[in-house]
């Protein structure tokens, strides 16, 4: 997960347009529009997000690090899952 989806998810929560988070965070909505699509932020932009959110670069560091995991958790028992598969098709066919 990149930092301005994680950003867009904290804003929403809040239940924030664009627009308003602007407002609270001195932040241009269109600057704010790019960094929740594809955009890295400067990092003094990301504080003013971050402060306007109410969360610490720490905070969004650890929400990025738990989804990484989660989705390499993800992979893995599908790698794993896939893996057995084809061994029962082998053994079914007789190839071991």
């Amino acid at each position: 997960m990149r930092i301005g989806e994680i950003i867009k998810y904290l804003r929403e929560e809040k239940g924030w347009t664009q627009t308003e988070f602007s407002s609270r965070s001195g932040v241009p909505q269109n600057t704010i529009s790019r960094i929740e699509k594809y955009m890295m932020p400067f990092y003094d932009t990301a504080c003013k997000l971050f402060d306007a959110l109410g969360v610490s670069s720490q905070d969004v560091w650890e929400l990025m690090q738990a989804h990484a995991e989660a989705s390499l958790n993800k992979k893995g028992e599908d790698m794993l899952r896939n893996k057995f598969k084809e061994k029962e098709k082998r053994i079914q066919r007789g190839d071991g």
